[in-house]
């Protein structure tokens, strides 16, 4: 054997002397043998995780996750990548095996627990001084036999590192924890979005497998990106589900991914069993779980909204298990990557794990007897809904966070009174967020159909239906609700939804109309209203006509404040002056001791009926108070623009001492005075102008055509007059008479002028 001297040293591959000390090899020849050398020997278990199949697939994603990985193995002596089933925790370590083994830092050895069959002798390391990774494959399927030995590794061997993957933590000291989670999804609907998402990337190069000429397109884009969002872009899950597409058309597999996801049968026949078939891969979890554990994993299966430990006690017990006990059967699935925490602080599990869970359920009979308890636990926390007259903000939005859950146990509840009460919830938490839809109508139409009608949670069901119709304009069907109702209360707060839908109705001759925010007795605090067409407004007074006296008779309440506050506000939008009138003065009347808010409310409405009625001296007086008393509704705009134009009609009509005089006598008056001033409702002030005399005697049979459905076209023809001149005509009559629309000239013109003024009202309106 040949001696090295002090200057020199032996080559690495034939054992030759080097004369460059630093030099590890004495030629390149040595160097690639030795390379082919650590090919052939290096990695001891990979046949057992399937080495050939790993190798031909291609490696996608994760490469921010590779430069990180890649930094804690130079600090980290023992690094374990945890994560759910199928997540990719076996695929990433032999890459980045690979990554460290290319670099020639170390020597690289695999060991795969799962086909150890309880030998740990692969895990032997050399007692030598070379730097060395060793990767441990499937730690959870030998974990308290493999934690010693590892633990033990790391004490003899100082510049051993070790990768391993495992379902659950090792828990050994020192350990650096790398938790996995789904690969990248399509942030927008935009076929950018879905190029850049490593889920989506995946999906098309595994299909492209077996439909070799299948592209991701403009039209395929929002399909597979779904596919990969339901599968919570779990890899194994995309890969199996990617084989699907040489059957099925990719939107079948999205539309029945439930039912395919029990056959996921595709995995590679060279991989391992658990890998080739997504129900293989579940098993193997599942059967590491103590039957305690299986047990409230099968029954959380039912909340797709998440999981709180009430939630869980509640569906996965009988109630004689302490919190303590549900909380630690939940950390221990948490602990095995089977749920994972979630930023809404919840406990989530991906779809595709619920779907095991939930078939594993069906096998144990238990879904009948789960879903009634999950179905009793949201009845009690609705039940607050159907009792109290308004609804509580704390309960709604408790509910909202559950709206996944009620709509879930909704189809699986036949022939169930509850189906009212939840259905109703979905409606209401709809309207908390201002998005009814079709689905909401259907669940409701639905437990209409199906339960008694005597049911005490009918109301609050038929309640959401009727106001549903009206929002999506079905009058015939609304009507044919809202005879169905027993309670007055309902049947206020029917009347307030009517009014709170934001479906904008537009006016065929004059577009867009403006919005009015009412606060009405904190049923629907500060939810936004739109003007209607005359045919829903005259059904919202009809509603108001049949609950007023109702509530009348109860005597004075904020139901009845309310409800006479929301029928006036009708009756002003549809130019029904005196009956606003009416309303806002008997609301004055029926409590002394108003809210100030309330007491602003009526004022204001006062004054604004007043001027359409023509006694503007009186409105100018009555909003001037309004003002000076802070009234909130003056901040918004349909009332603020309404007063604007009041006082821009007076400036035209009353002489400049009167309107001066006017408003300093409102900005007088105290709160008792004001009551007094508006109570004398029915006194003709001797400055007021009548408004028959606003008009000259063209604008008036401006106004009469107007009445008639004329256009102005139409007009200009039949008075010889130009186009403009009428549009002239028309601006000044509005101004003057302080009225917003067409519309409302042509009801002032039907209350003041002669014929039918129901049919002229309508024609123009349609």
């Amino acid at each position: 054997m040949a001696r090295a001297d002090s200057g020199s040293a032996l080559c690495g591959t034939c054992g030759g002397i080097i004369g460059v000390r630093s030099a590890s090899y004495c030629s390149n020849a040595c160097r690639q043998r030795a390379y082919r050398d650590r090919q052939k020997t290096s990695w001891t278990g990979e046949s057992a995780i399937g080495g050939m199949s790993t190798q031909l697939s291609s490696f996608l994603g994760r490469a921010e996750e590779l430069v990180e990985l890649r930094r804690l193995l130079r600090t980290a002596r023992l690094l374990t990548l945890t994560g759910p089933p199928g997540v990719g925790k076996t695929r990433l370590a032999v890459e980045l095996a690979k990554q460290e083994e290319r670099s020639r830092r170390c020597d690289v050895t695999l060991v795969d627990l799962a086909a150890a069959d309880g030998d740990l002798s692969a895990m032997a390391v050399p007692d030598d001084d070379r730097e060395r990774l060793l990767v441990v494959d499937n730690c959870e399927h030998l974990l308290d036999t493999c934690i010693p030995v590892l633990a033990t590794l790391l004490l003899r061997h100082p510049k051993l590192r070790i990768l391993a993957t495992s379902r659950e933590l090792l828990r050994v000291p020192g350990e650096v924890v790398h938790a996995m989670t789904g690969l990248t999804l399509p942030a927008t609907d935009r076929i950018t979005d879905h190029l850049r998402a490593d889920a989506v990337r995946l999906f098309v190069d595994r299909a492209r497998a077996v439909v070799p000429g299948l592209r991701l397109t403009e039209d395929n884009a929002r399909v597979i990106g779904a596919i990969c969002t339901e599968l919570a872009g779990l890899p194994l899950a995309i890969e199996l589900a990617a084989r699907l597409a040489q059957t099925f058309p990719l939107t079948e597999v999205r539309d029945n991914l439930d039912e395919h996801l029990c056959a996921l049968t595709g995995g590679w026949r060279t991989a391992h069993p658990r890998h080739q078939s997504w129900h293989q891969a579940m098993t193997w979890s599942y059967e590491l779980l103590t039957p305690a554990q299986r047990s409230m994993f099968r029954r959380i299966s039912v909340l797709p909204g998440g999981v709180l430990a009430e939630v869980a006690a509640a569906v996965a017990t009988d109630g004689t298990e302490t919190t303590s006990v549900v909380l630690d059967q939940l950390m221990a699935l948490e602990a095995k990557s089977l749920i994972t925490a979630h930023r809404s602080g919840r406990l989530r599990m991906p779809a595709p794990i619920r779907h095991y869970a939930h078939e594993r359920l069906t096998e144990a009979s238990e879904q009948k007897q789960t879903y009634d308890r999950l179905a009793d636990w949201l009845t009690g926390l609705a039940e607050p809904l159907g009792r109290a007259c308004a609804t509580p903000p704390a309960v709604l939005h408790r509910l909202a966070a559950e709206r996944p859950t009620i709509e879930h146990v909704l189809t699986r509840l036949h022939d169930d009174d509850r189906q009212l009460l939840l259905a109703g919830t979905v409606f209401l938490v709809d309207l908390l967020e201002r998005r009814p839809s079709h689905r909401t109508r259907a669940m409701l139409r639905s437990a209409l159909d199906n339960t008694r009608v005597d049911s005490p949670y009918r109301e609050i069901a038929l309640r959401g239906a009727t106001v549903l119709a009206a929002w999506f304009c079905d009058l015939t069907e609304m009507r044919r609700l809202a005879a169905q109702w027993t309670a007055s209360d309902l049947l206020g707060r029917l009347l307030l939804g009517l009014a709170s839908t934001r479906r904008v109705v537009l006016s065929p001759t004059t577009g867009a109309v403006d919005a009015d925010a009412v606060t009405t007795a904190g049923w629907l605090d500060g939810v936004p209203w739109h003007e209607r067409s005359w045919e829903e407004l005259a059904l919202a007074a009809e509603l108001a006509d049949r609950l007023l006296p109702v509530l009348r008779a109860g005597g004075p309440s904020a139901r009845l404040r309310g409800t006479i506050r929301a029928a006036a506000v009708i009756a002003l939008s549809g130019g029904e002056h005196e009956l606003a009138d009416r309303h806002c003065t008997d609301m004055l009347r029926s409590d002394g001791d108003l809210p100030d808010d309330d007491f602003a409310h009526a004022v204001t409405c006062l004054g604004l009926s007043a001027a359409g009625i023509g006694r503007l001296g009186r409105a100018i007086q009555l909003l001037s108070y309004a003002e000076a008393a802070g009234s909130p509704l003056l901040d918004r705009p349909w009332w603020r623009d309404r007063v604007e134009a009041v006082r821009m009609a007076a400036v035209g009509v009353l002489p400049r001492e009167t309107l001066v005089s006017a408003a300093a006598a409102g900005r007088a008056l105290d709160r008792a005075q004001a009551l007094a001033f508006a109570l004398e409702h029915r006194q003709q002030g001797p400055t007021e102008t009548a408004r028959d005399d606003v008009l000259s005697q063209r604008e008036r049979d401006v106004v009469a055509l107007l009445a008639e459905g004329f256009t102005n076209r139409q007009i200009a023809a039949r008075m010889h007059l130009s186009v403009r001149t009428v549009e002239t005509h028309v601006r000044n009559i509005r101004t003057e008479l302080g009225l917003r629309s067409r519309a409302h000239v042509a009801a002032w013109s039907a209350r003041h002028g002669s014929g039918d003024a129901t049919t002229r009202v309508m024609r123009l309106a349609h």
